[in-house]
C-alpha cells in the first residue's frame, strides 16, 4: 500500500431475520479474487478467530454463508457509496438486514474500514494481510473492547465474514450468530389486524426461558451525513415479554397464565402480535443453558403496516 492508511473499527450488537423482496443480496465474490480465494480468506479468518477463542477456552464457531453473503453486501455499498455504518442507505440495522435475507438467528456485528490516499494492494496476500490486521484492531482494544467482546462471546456459535474492496477502501464485516433455535420461517411483513403464529424447536441442550418483542419506527432511507452520524446500534425500549404457558392453576405475578406453548420435545409456538402500530417487530427467543445462563438464541423482523409491503 502506497500513501496514507486510514483504519477505523465500529460495532454494536444485533439480531436476526428478513423481509422477502426487500433486500439484494450481492455476489459474494470480488472481481479482482476468484470464488476460491474469496473462501480461503474467510476461512482464514474463522481460524484465527478460533485461535483467540481457545486461548480463553472457548468453543469455535463455524463458518456460516448466509452471514457471510449479507456481510458481504453491505460491504459492498459501503464501498461503492463510501460510506460507513452499521445502518445501511435504506436505514436498516444489521439484524434487519440478516432477517430481510432469510435469516432467523441472532446476529451481533463488528464492522472494519482501510481507506487511502494511495492504492491498496488488492492481491489476495495484500487483502489477507488488511482482514488479519482488522481482526487484530479489534482484540487489541483489551477486555472492556465491543469488538473483542463479541469476539470472545460464549454464547457463539457461527460467524459470518463479508468483505468488500476498491483500490482505495475495504470493508469488513463479521456477522457472529447464536444459532440454539429451527424456526418455520416466519413472514417478512404482515398487516397490523394479522397475529402471526411462529413455531420452533430449541436444538441446544436447554430450554425456552421467554420471549422478547421489540418494537422501533419503520426503516427510513438514510442520506450520507445521517449515516456519518451513526455509531453503535442496539434494539429499542419498547417491548412486550412473553413468557411459557403454566399448569392450570398457577400465574404470573401479573395475573397472567403465559403464552408461549412448550411441547416434551423443545419445540415451541406463540403468537406475535402488533401492539404498538405500524413498525418493525424483532422478536427475541431468550434459551436457558444447563448452566444457568440466558442467551439470544434467535431474532428476526416483521414489518407490521397497514398494508402489508410485498415487492
Amino acid at each position: 500500500m502506497h500513501g496514507v492508511m486510514r483504519m477505523k473499527l465500529h460495532r454494536s450488537w444485533a439480531i436476526c431475520l428478513l423481509a422477502w423482496g426487500l433486500l439484494a443480496v450481492w455476489p459474494s465474490t470480488t472481481a479482482a479474487l476468484i470464488e476460491e480465494e474469496v473462501g480461503l480468506l474467510r476461512q482464514t479468518m474463522v481460524e484465527r478467530i478460533n485461535s483467540d477463542r481457545a486461548l480463553e477456552g472457548l468453543a469455535p464457531v463455524e463458518l456460516d454463508e448466509l452471514a457471510s453473503e449479507v456481510g458481504t453486501a453491505h460491504c459492498q455499498d459501503m464501498v461503492e457509496a463510501g460510506y460507513f455504518s452499521h445502518w445501511n442507505r435504506q436505514g436498516l440495522k444489521p439484524y434487519q438486514r440478516y432477517s430481510l435475507a432469510g435469516g432467523t438467528h441472532y446476529v451481533a456485528e463488528n464492522l472494519y474500514q482501510c481507506e487511502t490516499t494511495g492504492t491498496l494492494d488488492t492481491s489476495f496476500a495484500g487483502i489477507r494481510t488488511i482482514l488479519l490486521s482488522g481482526h487484530e484492531g479489534f482484540m487489541a482494544e483489551g477486555p472492556e473492547g465491543g469488538h473483542r467482546k463479541n469476539i470472545l462471546d460464549p454464547f457463539r456459535t457461527h460467524v459470518g465474514i463479508g468483505f468488500a474492496f476498491s483500490q482505495k477502501s475495504l470493508r469488513m464485516a463479521q456477522e457472529f450468530l447464536n444459532e440454539y433455535v429451527t424456526l418455520e420461517l416466519p413472514p417478512a411483513a404482515a398487516t397490523l389486524n394479522q397475529q402471526v403464529l411462529l413455531e420452533g424447536h430449541i436444538t441446544a441442550d436447554g430450554r425456552l426461558a421467554s420471549v422478547t418483542i421489540f418494537h422501533e419506527p419503520l426503516p427510513q432511507p438514510m442520506t450520507f451525513e445521517q449515516l456519518s452520524e451513526t455509531e453503535g446500534y442496539f434494539l429499542p425500549d419498547e417491548r412486550k415479554d412473553l413468557f411459557p404457558v403454566l399448569p392450570p392453576g398457577w400465574y404470573y405475578m401479573d395475573g397472567g397464565t403465559g403464552e408461549v406453548t412448550l411441547k416434551d420435545d423443545g419445540g415451541f409456538s406463540f403468537g406475535v402480535s402488533f401492539f404498538a402500530g405500524e413498525g418493525a417487530y424483532t422478536v427475541v427467543v431468550w434459551v436457558e443453558l444447563p448452566d444457568g445462563s440466558s442467551a439470544p438464541a434467535t431474532s428476526f423482523t416483521i414489518l407490521a403496516s397497514e398494508n402489508k409491503q410485498t415487492e
